[in-house]
Parts: C-alpha cells; sequence; structure tokens
C-alpha cells in the first residue's frame, strides 16, 4: 500500500504544481482561463497540501496504522458438456466440446491509517474448443460510505446535528413560544380574575405538540385532573347541604360555606381557561398557523436525518471536532477512488458504467464544492472469460484513454462541470460502423455538463458534447456533425402521487465517444418514463415512450419504438395483480424509402399471491401472455430464414411458479410453457415446454440440498429430460461450501442445437 500512496501523492502533487504555473507574461490570460485556472487548482492544492504535511510528519504516518481484516477467498471450479447430441454440429460447429472454467476470487478490507480500501483480485481461466482464455484483475477501491461511517461513530458525542439547520428551522421554536406566550398572558389574567393557582407545565399548556394536539377529553384532564373534579364534586354536594340550612334559617359554619363558594370560583376559571385553550386552538388552527408549523416541523426532522448522515456535513464537523491524520485529510475531498479493473461512471456524454477500464479513477470533491476528477488507463478487449466472443466491439473496444473533469457544486444538485477525455484505439475491426475515427487513431471529447434542481424533488442534467478527430486529417470545420445533446428531466409530485421522467439525447454524424458504448454515431433518442399512484397507492399506472434513431450513413436511418402500459393493483399480504401491454416495432429508411422492419406486441397480466397455511406458506406467480411477431418481407431477421412468407407469428406464453414452504423444507414446481401455430428455424420461435419440479430440504445444521427433475421439449428441435442435484451450506464460522450437478438426456433430436447434456461446478469460499 505504500506504493500506492506515494504513486497518488506523485500524481496530486504534479497536477497542483501544473495548475500554479505562472501564466506566459507574453499573453494574459482571460477571465475565462483565470476562473478555470482556480477551479482546477483548488481541490488539487488543498489535497497536496495535506500529502505534504502528511510526509513531512512520519510520526503521523503510525496514527490510525495498516490493518487488514475481512479476508475473504472465494474459488469456483466448472464444467459443462455439449457432445450429448449425436448431430452433425452443421449449425453450431464451434460450440461443441467440453468445457472448463475456474475463478478465484480474494477480498481484504485494508485499512490505512482510519481510511479503508477494498482491495481484490480475481483470476478466471476458460478452456473450450477453439477458446483458451486466462483474464487477471486487481482493485483498489476507496470504500468511501465505510470511512464516514468510521468518521460518524468518532464524532458521537461531539456532533450535534442541529447545529447544521437552516435558518428557516430555526425559528420554529421561536414562533411557538411566541403564540405560547399569547395564550399564557391570557391565562395569566384568567388566574388572577379567578383566583386560580394552575401550574402551566405541570398542565401541559408549556408544550405546544401538548396544547395542539393532544385530544379534548385528554386535555380537560390535564387541566381538570381527575382529583379536582372530585373534590368540585364533593363540593358540590356539601354547599348543598349548607345552603338548605341557611334557607330553613338552621346555623352553618360561615367559613366553611365562604371556603366552598370562592372553591367553586377558582373551579370555574379552571373552565374558563379550558374554554380559552380551545379558542385559541380553534384560532390557529383556522388561519392555517399549526399546519405551517407542523410541516415545518416534520422537514425538520427529515432535514436532520438528513444531516445526521450528509458526508458533506460529517466531513466539516470531523474537521472542527476531530484531531486528523494527514491522510486522513487527503481522503476527506475523495469522493472516489478505483485503482485497477473497474467502471468509471459520469454522466450520458462522458463516461458510462456500460464500459469497463483498468487505470485510475479518482475524484476530489472540496469543502467549497469544488470538483476535480481524473480518469485514466486501458479499455480492455474482454472484461472477464466469457465475453471472449464480443473482443473488439463497443462494449470492450481495447483502447487506451485519459479523462480530466473540474467543475464546482454538487453533481446531482446544482453543479457544473467541464470534462475532456481522449482515447486511442488500437483495435479497427470491432470499432468500424460505431467511431468513424477507426482503428489506431486518437480522438478527443469535450463536455460542457450543468445540473439544476428544480423545486424539492425536480432535477435538470443539460449536456453539450464536442468531439475531436485530428487524425481524420485535420479537425472537423462543420461544427455541428460532431457535436453531442443530452437532456435529463425527472421531478415527483407526492401530494399528487406523480412522477416522470424525461431524457433526450442527440449525436450528430460525425460525433464519436468511445467512453459510452451505448451511444453511437448519427444516434438520436427521445424517452419518457410516466407514473400515477391512486387509490391510497393501490393502484400504480406506469407509461413508458422510447424512440431511437440510428444512422445507417446519409438519410438512411433504423428506428425503434418501444413502449409499455402498466396497471398494477396492490392488495394485501404483498399479492398483486398486473396487466401489461407492450407494442414495440422498429422502421428503416433507404435511399428515402421507409419499410417496416419488425413488430413485436405483446399483452399479458401477472398474479402474485402468498398465503399462509397453518405454519406453512404457500407461494405463486403466474404469467399469462399473448405475443405477435411481425417480421419484414422475405422473413429474414438476424441472419437466420425465418419464414419465407410474411404473417405474423403469434403465440400463447405461460409461466407458474408455485412452491409451498414445510417448515425448513420446501417443494417447488415451475413450469414454462408456449405455443406457436408455425414452425419455424428460430428456436425462441417454436412451441416449447418446460418443467421442473423438486425438493429442497435440511441435511445437517445449516446445510440444505435440493434435488429436482427438469423436462423440456422445443418443437422441431430437441427434447430432453434431466436431474440436478445440490448442496450448500456453512461448514463452520469460516468456510462455505456449494456444488452443483446437472444431467441431461436427449429423448430425441431434430436439430442441432447446444443443449448441454452434463453441468457441474463446485465453489468454496474462506473467510479469514
Amino acid at each position: 500500500m505504500r506504493p500506492l500512496l506515494f504513486l497518488t501523492g506523485w500524481m496530486l502533487a504534479a497536477a497542483a504544481a501544473a495548475a500554479q504555473q505562472a501564466p506566459d507574461t507574453t499573453h494574459k490570460p482571460s477571465v475565462v482561463q483565470q476562473q478555470a485556472g482556480a477551479l482546477l487548482a483548488t481541490p488539487v492544492r488543498s489535497a497536496a497540501a495535506n500529502l505534504k504535511s502528511t510526509l513531512q510528519a512520519p510520526t503521523q504516518l503510525v496514527k490510525g496504522g495498516l490493518h487488514v481484516t475481512n479476508v475473504t477467498v472465494d474459488v469456483m471450479a466448472g464444467v459443462m458438456d455439449l457432445n450429448n447430441l449425436n448431430t452433425d454440429g452443421s449449425l453450431y460447429p464451434p460450440l461443441y466440446g467440453t468445457y472448463n472454467v475456474a475463478r478465484t476470487r480474494l477480498g481484504a478490507t485494508v485499512t490505512l491509517f482510519n481510511v479503508p480500501m477494498q482491495v481484490g483480485y480475481q483470476y478466471e481461466y476458460t478452456q473450450g474448443p477453439g477458446v483458451m482464455v486466462n483474464l487477471g484483475a486487481l482493485t483498489t477501491t476507496f470504500d468511501k460510505n465505510a470511512y464516514i461511517s468510521g468518521l460518524k461513530a468518532r464524532l458521537q458525542g461531539k456532533f450535534n446535528p442541529a447545529d447544521y439547520l437552516p435558518q428557516q428551522y430555526l425559528s420554529i421554536d421561536r414562533l411557538e413560544q411566541a403564540a405560547l406566550a399569547d395564550l399564557h398572558t391570557d391565562i395569566g389574567n384568567i388566574q388572577r380574575n379567578y383566583g386560580s393557582h394552575l401550574p402551566l407545565n405541570a398542565a401541559g399548556l408549556g408544550d405546544w405538540k401538548t396544547v395542539t394536539e393532544t385530544d379534548q377529553a385528554t386535555l380537560e384532564r390535564l387541566i381538570l385532573p381527575d382529583s379536582l373534579q372530585h373534590a368540585i364534586a364533593a363540593n358540590k354536594v356539601r354547599l348543598t347541604q349548607l345552603q338548605a340550612r341557611k334557607n330553613q334559617n338552621q346555623p352553618i359554619d360561615t367559613s366553611e360555606y365562604n371556603k366552598i363558594l370562592s372553591q367553586n370560583h377558582e373551579a370555574e376559571g379552571y373552565r374558563v381557561i379550558l374554554q380559552k385553550v380551545q379558542e385559541y386552538r380553534n384560532k390557529w388552527a383556522a388561519s392555517g398557523f399549526t399546519a405551517h408549523l407542523r410541516q415545518l416541523a416534520q422537514e425538520r426532522g427529515i432535514a436532520l436525518a438528513n444531516i445526521a448522515k450528509d458526508p458533506g456535513v460529517i466531513a466539516q464537523a470531523a474537521r472542527q471536532n476531530l484531531s486528523l491524520n494527514g491522510v486522513e485529510k487527503i481522503f476527506m475531498d475523495m469522493k472516489g477512488l478505483n485503482l485497477g479493473r473497474g467502471v468509471a461512471d459520469q454522466s450520458a456524454m462522458t463516461l458510462s458504467q456500460s464500459v469497463m477500464q483498468n487505470g485510475l479513477n479518482t475524484e476530489l470533491l472540496s469543502s467549497a464544492s469544488k470538483l476535480f476528477s481524473v480518469t485514466g488507463g486501458h479499455m480492455p478487449s474482454q472484461g472477464s472469460s466469457y465475453e471472449s466472443v464480443f473482443a473488439g466491439n463497443g462494449f470492450n473496444p481495447d483502447m487506451a484513454m485519459a479523462s480530466l473533469s473540474a467543475g464546482k457544486g454538487t453533481p446531482g444538485d446544482n453543479a457544473a462541470r467541464v470534462s475532456i477525455m481522449s482515447f486511442k484505439s488500437t483495435a479497427a475491426s470491432g470499432l468500424q460502423g460505431m467511431l468513424p475515427t477507426g482503428g489506431g487513431l486518437q480522438s478527443f471529447v469535450l463536455t460542457f455538463s450543468k445540473d439544476l434542481r428544480i423545486g424539492d424533488h425536480g432535477h435538470l442534467n443539460t449536456e453539450f458534447s464536442k468531439s475531436l478527430a485530428p487524425g481524420t486529417g485535420g479537425i472537423q470545420s462543420d461544427f455541428f456533425k460532431t457535436l453531442g445533446v443530452a437532456v435529463d428531466y425527472n421531478n415527483e409530485f407526492p401530494k399528487l402521487g406523480l412522477s416522470h421522467d424525461l431524457r433526450l439525447s442527440s449525436a450528430a454524424a460525425d460525433y464519436s465517444n468511445p467512453g459510452n458504448a451505448y451511444l453511437f454515431s448519427g444516434m438520436k433518442e427521445a424517452a419518457s418514463n410516466i407514473q400515477q399512484v391512486l387509490l391510497h397507492r393501490q393502484m400504480t399506472i406506469t407509461l413508458r415512450n422510447a424512440v431511437t434513431a440510428f444512422s445507417m450513413g446519409g438519410d438512411d436511418r433504423f428506428t425503434q419504438y418501444t413502449n409499455l402500459l402498466s396497471v398494477r393493483w396492490r392488495l394485501k399480504k404483498g399479492n398483486y395483480v398486473a396487466l401489461k401491454f407492450q407494442p414495440s416495432w422498429s422502421s428503416q429508411t433507404i435511399d428515402g424509402i421507409r419499410s417496416q422492419a419488425g413488430a413485436i406486441t405483446r399483452l399479458s397480466t401477472d398474479v402474485n399471491y402468498n398465503a399462509k397455511i397453518a405454519k406453512d406458506a404457500y407461494q405463486s406467480f403466474t404469467s399469462l401472455a399473448y405475443v405477435r411477431n411481425t417480421f419484414p418481407s422475405g422473413g429474414t431477421t438476424l441472419g437466420l430464414n425465418l419464414l419465407n412468407t410474411t404473417p405474423p407469428i403469434t403465440s400463447f406464453q405461460l409461466t407458474s411458479q408455485q412452491t409451498l414452504q414445510i417448515r425448513q423444507s420446501q417443494l417447488y414446481f415451475n413450469n414454462t410453457a408456449g405455443y406457436t401455430p408455425q414452425r419455424t428455424a428460430y428456436v425462441y420461435l417454436n412451441s416449447t415446454w418446460n418443467t421442473e419440479a423438486g425438493y429442497r430440504y435440511p441435511v445437517k445444521g445449516s446445510i440444505t440440498a435440493a434435488t429436482g427433475l427438469n423436462y423440456t421439449t422445443v418443437t422441431g428441435w430437441y427434447t430432453q429430460a434431466g436431474i440436478r442435484q445440490s448442496l450448500s451450506g456453512r461448514i463452520n464460522n469460516r468456510m462455505t461450501l456449494s456444488g452443483s450437478v446437472d444431467v441431461g438426456k436427449n429423448l430425441k433430436v431434430d436439430a442441432p442445437y447446444p443443449v448441454p447434456g452434463f453441468r457441474g461446478d463446485l465453489r468454496m469460499s474462506y473467510h479469514f
């Protein structure tokens, strides 16, 4: 870890030195250049200064020490045999044979001077017919959440979230006390007139919540407790007796008589106080004052909860209340750090999680909300052994990349950012059609991003991106041909039960950004998602629409339309009924002629039902669907001749999953069936039936096993029956073991298809 620390420090110090260089005296920097320089330098200078103080005071390095915990070893080995079909293998010849797969993962939590890192190494091996893949990758990730949790634990007793409340919430107590003061003044006048001696705090009249939210009967008992009411009743009886004697001219105790009259007068004061409290309650409620304070109090509670877990507030409190070493101060401004394999996810027009990389990805966010990030490394041709067949395509481009980004504000809230990225391709074949720059050429992408918060729940993100490719013979002269634009607006209205999301993106014909595998040159997309909750959250209506147009060169294009209308009715105990309508279609325009490229319409209903039978539990999910597939004239799609005619292919699909839990054992019975009147050359568009029944049961302690039988048939292709046996469980406090074996027997083979006849795997995990 020491080389890692000094490598990171060297990079930060170098960036700081570059940012602090004096401008050329022959060219005075513009205002924009000065602001950009300050924007870049601030977080880097802060981090570099923290690193410098750390290295100059090595005694501080020992303060946190080095700790390695949660060491885990995970090993998996498996084998799959595709040799059991007894056909000539004419359709998929490379896939027949035996495949051996192995995977090893090592992981640990490394805490360096109170800074937690997740360190892992993964090795994958795959061997099969024409396939030999060996991949190893090391990943080191700064665990920001664990770091903040550690700081929060150390701040116990030193951190009061109320100190960080916004000003509008600090006035709640003053408004409550001012309103209560008016009530107490009137109560004081009543007490002086009636001689009452009601202790306000003891009666709860000094507390706003008690005065405004207590029901009438409880409030009456607070002001007129049972003991006082019993005394009033006794005085009433005694006063009646004395008054009768007095009316008969019989002698009475005058002092007792006058005392009872005085006590009755005082008791009347308590009743007047009760009426006055009710009068104030009605006045506050009618004016909306009570509701306003109640809403502010609810918002304050939410704000306090958010403050207590806000990383920025916790970091600020840690700086003020804790004695931090230099390494801790460096990572205080570190929003994220990843060394080795990982993904760099920023935004639609910069980097997305769809692309894997090996290298450095770090992001600094200073206390002044100055943002600076550095990303660099290699985007490999294979992310895992299973992706060997995709090497060199848009998702696995085999490119070197580097990215710098700086901005101000909190991402996702109110923020602005500028990013510049560089990509150099080393594999041309897989990138043709995606990158106009071709293979072996370098391209640059400059992106401006703006985040804006709208109201309490709304958010707007806009991005303008420009790609440059000097290798094509000079920078593109037409500005708009290399421009990309993305807009994302979402908002929700809790009182209406409504939420929506709208996304728009456009990439010009020559725009190229290898950092996002889903963004193609000449591509345009519009998508919306609207959700409405009705009838006390029992009904949820969802409407999703998306239109995506892909450029095929010139004015030729391929356009895809996808839609979803879902109505879901929530029942008791997690049960629900849902109805979904999903029409999707596509079209293509070639040489100015527009034609249909295919369509799929799906109408389905889902029913989820759970019930408890005595001490046992029953779970059921059933889905019934009608699907209509329409193909273009000639019937050729995905390179397969599905039909020689144009009539649509209709099918009915049934999915049923039934589970019965009997104490610690479980019975399951799952079925998937599809009926298609026509027979096609595409395996998924034929009548199918798959059924699986099994029994899961405890073996010993925490070890469980499962035995299942399955039967699969595809009309015109194959019929297979098989058995599956699995075993899994915790051997002891440190070791977990699991394994499974699938054995299948082909009962009938009509066409070659690579269905495994044997598959087995064994997995062991050990935690130190």
